[in-house]
């Protein structure tokens, strides 16, 4: 049975992760410094550069504003949220499912895939931030060209 902390504790979490969402496909970029920490670690890879740590905020921000520029609209749709809770840190498993569109790209104007990710927080003085965002490419269908050519890759 959960106290009444960790399910405040769940809900915040649970905000914090739909709103990095949220702000992406409004173009928030400024949102985004509630729910990232100063510093984290990302991993995107197969596919990129792998795992690299202490990664600034803005240099994360900015990495999603870019590509997201790209395109005319964006929906992130998050679903199986898992929240694990250890204290002051939290770990979310969860599946990203993203479309992307772009009137001008020749062909389809529409890109979608799906992605298994994996984010870590930490409790803040300013509440739950993410620490760490993991994300594995599941599947892809339409045209890359909407994201510029960049394709989403099965592991």
């Amino acid at each position: 049975m959960h106290d009444l902390q960790e399910l405040s504790d769940r809900t915040e979490i649970h905000d914090v992760v739909t709103q990095m969402a949220w702000c992406q496909d409004r173009r928030d970029w400024a949102g985004l410094d509630n729910v990232l920490a100063e510093e984290l670690d990302v991993d995107y890879s197969p596919g990129t550069v792998g795992p690299v740590t202490g990664v600034p905020r803005a240099h994360v921000v900015d990495n999603w504003r870019e590509a997201l520029e790209r395109v005319d609209a964006s929906q992130h749709v998050l679903a199986g949220v898992q929240v694990t809770l250890h204290g002051e840190a939290a770990e979310v498993r969860l599946n990203e499912l993203v479309w992307l569109t772009r009137a001008s790209a020749e062909g389809s104007p529409l890109y979608h895939f799906g992605t298994a990710m994996q984010l870590r927080l930490g409790r803040f003085p300013a509440g739950w931030r993410i620490t760490s965002v993991t994300v594995r490419a599941s599947w892809s269908d339409g045209n890359a060209a909407v994201l510029g050519g960049y394709s989403i890759d099965k592991p």
